[in-house]
């Protein structure tokens, strides 16, 4: 057995998505977003619009998981002393679009949810953890979805950026790293999911909103580095690389290379281009928006890591070469001890990793029953030896 150390500057994190353990749905008038129509068995492929206006006059929990999630609104205290106890430096947090703009498209936001988060924010900041707040976890106003087929629809673009805007003005002095989306390739796997597409859930509409997306992530880059020039701004993706052999591996590693060049560097390459003609998918994309993603301003790459992934270490290695920026990984799988061990690994042939955060709940470091009492996981005690000890054996 090898002992690999991690750097000392190295930051050990923890994530809690709104989306997933806010809860708290009815709650200081937040509105309903398009994770709290959708039941824990769902077929979100053939979720349409009559389905989700049923859902919405269902009160209650009933068996909406997301309404409730773990009630991290109600116990935010005993939660983050846990992370505190675990030992991390930093929390990864998302914020409820909706319960800033409950509809999405208000002028102005909601006070309680204003304070609800500037309180959460202060206090996490209290017990020594530095916030990185993510301001898209896939769940948007259910309003804009229903009203305007989600990001499919270019007017988003302007709703997110008062929302984004918002957050920045109240909560700036507070938090100096932001991530615009949690992944902004999810949209082209699961419209509905990551871009609240309910009609025409098609590929040309789903590249439509990944477009919509990047500028909307732009504008609001643009945006926190004039108001406040040390912060820094990150965007989220995927990226798998295939290693078996034969074309459509290669086929689809080079897509993939092209699609992390269009979110990471803002480069809509005539290959794209070509692949997506191919496709018949033609993007509303004119000069101004081309312009208006090649000057995005990328500080660090978060790369989302679910379960369905596997491979860390050559992303993370590939993602160092092809970028030459700062990584932190969101492990959303139940291979914590093997993802952990990759990253350590991919650390010692250089990669630029500066984080690892795993899902504190949802089969993560924290179970929690039915009564909602929490519960430390083997995940939990592990993660502490390897933050206390500052390294890992492999």
């Amino acid at each position: 057995m090898t002992v690999m150390r991690f750097p000392k500057q190295f930051n050990f994190g923890a994530t809690i998505l709104a989306k997933d353990d806010e809860g708290g749905f009815d709650q200081g008038n937040k509105g309903l977003t398009t994770y709290d129509v959708l039941t824990a068995s769902e077929n979100v492929a053939k979720l349409d619009l009559e389905e989700v206006l049923a859902a919405v006059e269902i009160e209650g929990l009933a068996s909406y998981p997301s309404r409730q999630g773990v009630d991290f609104y109600h116990r935010l205290d005993e939660d983050l002393q846990t992370l505190v106890n675990l030992g991390i430096s930093q929390v990864l947090v998302s914020l409820s679009w909706a319960r800033l703009f409950p509809k999405g498209e208000e002028l102005s936001p909601n006070e309680v949810g204003l304070k609800f988060y500037q309180i959460l924010l202060t206090k996490i900041k209290a017990l020594g953890l530095e916030p990185i707040v993510i301001l898209g976890d896939g769940a948007l106003p259910l309003n804009l979805s229903v009203k305007y087929n989600g990001w499919a629809t270019r007017r988003l673009v302007a709703d997110f950026n008062r929302y984004a805007n918002a957050c920045f003005d109240n909560f700036g002095q507070l938090v100096s790293k932001w991530l615009t989306f949690i992944d902004l390739t999810a949209v082209l796997n699961a419209p509905y999911l990551a871009g609240g597409i309910l009609s025409r859930a098609d590929a040309e509409s789903a590249y439509q909103a990944l477009v919509h997306q990047l500028l909307a992530s732009s504008l609001a880059s643009k945006n926190l580095h004039e108001q406040f020039q040390a912060s820094q701004l990150g965007y989220g993706i995927s990226y798998q690389v295939d290693l078996t052999e034969g074309r459509a591996a290669f086929e689809q590693n080079f897509k993939q290379r092209l699609l992390a060049d269009l979110v990471l560097r803002g480069a809509y390459s005539p290959l794209l281009a070509q692949l997506l003609e191919q496709a018949e998918i033609e993007l509303d994309l004119d000069e101004l928006d081309a312009e208006t993603l090649a000057e995005s301003k990328v500080d660090f790459i978060y790369l989302n890591w679910p379960e369905t992934q596997h491979n860390l270490e050559v992303a993370l290695l590939e993602l160092t070469e092809r970028y030459q920026l700062p990584i932190i990984v969101g492990d959303f799988s139940s291979k914590y001890r093997q993802n952990i061990q990759a990253v350590a690994r991919a650390l010692s042939q250089k990669a630029t990793v500066v984080g690892y955060f795993p899902q504190v709940f949802n089969g993560g470091l924290v179970a929690v029953a039915s009564d909602l009492t929490r519960q430390k996981t083997a995940a939990y005690n592990d993660y502490q030896d390897i933050i206390f000890n500052n390294g890992l054996e492999i």
